[in-house]
């Protein structure tokens, strides 16, 4: 997918929750204030689960509910889990999570 239909992409979204590097695009984020929000809960909340599983998630299997965009489910795939499922009751970010992991080539 070439940057034009990526932007295009990201365009048509609604708003965006999280913030994501989509080659070179960034996702724009629609409450200001939380802009840092999941890097805050990243390093609270995952470094420590990460450290618990010896600092990589290999060979692990994750569910990841209520998943809006994905980040957490993306989080887990760079750190290493062999799959991830992630569920999501509004299909806006459904959509928002296959955009991402698309143009991630994780699909």
């Amino acid at each position: 997918m070439d940057t034009a239909e990526i932007q295009k992409r990201v365009n048509r979204v609604e708003r965006w929750h999280y913030k994501f590097d989509l080659n070179g695009i960034s996702t724009p984020i629609s409450d200001k204030t939380r802009i840092n929000r999941h890097e805050q809960r990243r390093r609270y909340l995952f470094d420590s689960l990460l450290a618990t599983f010896g600092g990589s998630l290999a060979g692990k299997r994750v569910l990841d509910l209520g998943s809006n965009a994905g980040f957490w489910s993306l989080t887990a795939i760079e750190s290493g889990c062999n799959s991830v499922l992630g569920i999501d009751g509004r299909q806006m970010h459904t959509d928002q999570a296959n955009l991402v992991f698309e143009v991630k080539g994780c699909r």
